[in-house]
């Protein structure tokens, strides 16, 4: 018994030596990692003079002071620092050196890069110039010139600016980098395209911490609001795919001048048409924030929202474009209240400029002819198409369907309203919970035009509005139906006066449309042209939308 007490003993004593040792490793490995950027910060005294050697050394005297120019495979060391290049002019006393031809700085886990530059011994700091790259871990960074202070490990690039990390391209006339958070701070004209999607950021300054996967972008007192763009590659409809034919055929007319063999081939050969075409979302506020995760990836805008997708447009003050699950949110800024106010929302709230507050009004909604407003609003897409359009306490539908009568609105209301779409064509429209709509009749004149024949208003525990062919096909009233028939002449007297309660039409449908500059290129290591950006801005708008059939009631939920 006493034998098997000791060896357990033994057991335990030999398990918790492993489990110190391994614990002291893991402290050291740790310790070891902390200190890289201490050991670089700390290894430099005050004034502690460059030390430089080459092929090739010539001193001169100057009024300045000592001079010595070195030439050939010269190396520049200070402390943790090490430069290499071709050239280089050594200002003794003011420990200063000037290098040319192939710059290439060292300092830990950092490269810089420069076709010239200047390095400050004093301030230990390197400055670039004709094409500047920085590497670091996952990040790199171009421009035509910049610094880098190997004290604060903060590197500062000017001029057609380009940073890449794992899951963004950062393009800005200004940029400042912390090597130690990875944080970047871009300003001027900045552009972020993620890499895993084609969504675009832009606006006047950003703020990208990849720490958090989170970007947040702002613009400066009057100038255009920050801007998020999602473009989408959809199947074409019936209209885009007719003028793709018209103009293949148009093409082969052109080409039928030509020789005989190249006619027998033209008229012969099968083309496949590209049934495809440009969907541009752009959604912009006063505030632009991105939160990036596996699962997904929330583009969150904040205070006079504007929003436009073909024949989509929107306004909020508060909109939400849910990338990975083709869903945009436009709600009102009691939301943020609502929410509890986490960490997010208050910083959002906190970094809204100064002096412009949202406008409290209700989310609504343009569709084609439509309009909507309510509580909220809830646009889904289905394979990236419009599929259908939520929207939910106090819904009002409003749509302008007789363009020879155009005050003849047709009005729909309810607690919420739904509108289904299949290929940009209204499938079924919905309200419910104490519905009421206003409908305006027409009659067929012998000659087969249309006029007008009075009005009909219903209430009902739910309206059904369907569609065929983008016309009105049937209307379904169920629960505690109630209605009446207004004869055209006195339609015609009370014209203005047949309005539902909370009518309004409304004149400031947003017009959008994405910044000229073009998504930038990685970054490459070629110091003989650092401008990664198109110096030539193409402005692209969004595509023409193809106006949806009038209809009857097109209200959205």
């Amino acid at each position: 018994m006493i034998l098997k007490q000791n060896s357990s003993t033994n057991i335990h004593r030999k398990y918790w030596q492993a489990a110190l040792g391994l614990l002291s490793i893991v402290i050291m490995l740790l310790w070891q990692s902390e200190s890289v950027f201490a050991q670089e910060a700390d290894d430099v005294q005050p004034n502690q003079p460059l030390f430089l050697q080459a092929e090739k050394l010539i001193g001169n005297a100057t009024p300045n002071g000592f001079v010595r120019e070195l030439i050939g495979n010269v190396v520049l060391t200070q402390g943790a620092v090490t430069i290499t290049c071709n050239r280089a002019v050594h200002y003794i006393e003011q420990n200063r050196a000037d290098m040319f031809g192939n710059v290439v700085m060292k300092q830990g886990t950092v490269t810089m890069k420069a076709a010239q530059g200047t390095y400050d011994g004093f301030l230990r700091q390197i400055s670039g110039s004709g094409g500047v790259m920085l590497l670091d871990r996952n990040s790199t960074l171009t421009a035509r010139e910049g610094t880098y202070s190997a004290a604060t490990k903060i590197a500062r690039f000017y001029r057609t600016v380009n940073i890449e990390n794992d899951s963004l391209i950062i393009s800005c006339d200004t940029l400042e980098y912390h090597r130690a958070t990875q944080n970047s701070y871009a300003s001027g004209k900045a552009v972020a395209v993620s890499k895993v999607s084609s969504a675009y950021l832009q606006g006047d300054s950003l703020v990208n911490i990849p720490s958090r996967r989170y970007s947040r972008i702002t613009s400066y007192r009057n100038n255009a609001q920050p801007m998020v763009s999602q473009i989408d590659t959809v199947d074409a409809d019936k209209s885009d795919r007719a003028f793709q034919q018209s103009s293949q055929q148009s093409s082969q007319k052109k080409n039928a001048s030509k020789s005989s063999a190249k006619k027998q081939a033209a008229t012969s050969a099968t083309v496949e048409l590209p049934e495809k075409r440009l969907d541009t979302l752009c959604i912009t506020g006063n505030l632009l924030e991105a939160f990036r995760s596996d699962s997904n990836e929330v583009y969150l805008a904040t205070g006079n929202v504007q929003m436009t997708r073909r024949q989509l447009a929107g306004r909020a003050d508060l909109g939400v474009y849910e990338k990975t699950f083709n869903r945009i949110r436009l709600l009102p800024s009691s939301t943020l209240e609502a929410t509890g106010a986490t960490a997010t929302t208050t910083d959002t709230a906190k970094a809204l400029p100064v002096g412009i507050s949202s406008s409290k009004e209700r989310p609504r909604l343009w569709l084609d002819s439509t309009q909507l407003r309510s509580d909220s609003l809830i646009v889904l897409l289905e394979e990236k198409r419009l599929e259908r359009i939520d929207a939910y306490g106090n819904a009002f539908a409003a749509s302008k369907n007789d363009t020879a009568h155009q005050d003849r609105i047709d009005q729909l209301s309810g607690e919420n309203i739904i509108i289904s779409i299949r290929r940009d064509t209204m499938r079924s429209v919905v309200a419910e919970g104490k519905a009421f709509n206003l409908y305006f009749g027409s009659s067929d004149n012998d000659d087969g035009t249309k006029q007008p024949d009075g009005a009909v208003r219903n209430a009902a525990d739910t309206i059904k509005v369907l569609f065929a062919k983008g016309e009105i096909e049937t209307i379904v009233w169920r629960g505690k139906v109630e209605g009446e028939y207004i004869p055209e002449h006195i339609t015609r007297k009370q014209i203005q006066t047949l309005r539902l309660k909370g009518f309004a039409w409304m004149n400031d449908r947003p017009v959008l449309e994405r910044g000229g500059l073009q998504k930038p290129k990685p970054a490459v290591a070629k110091q003989s042209n650092p401008n990664l950006l198109p110096t030539k801005k193409q402005v692209m708008k969004p595509t023409e939308a193809s106006k949806l059939p009038p209809t009857k009631n097109a209200n959205i939920r």
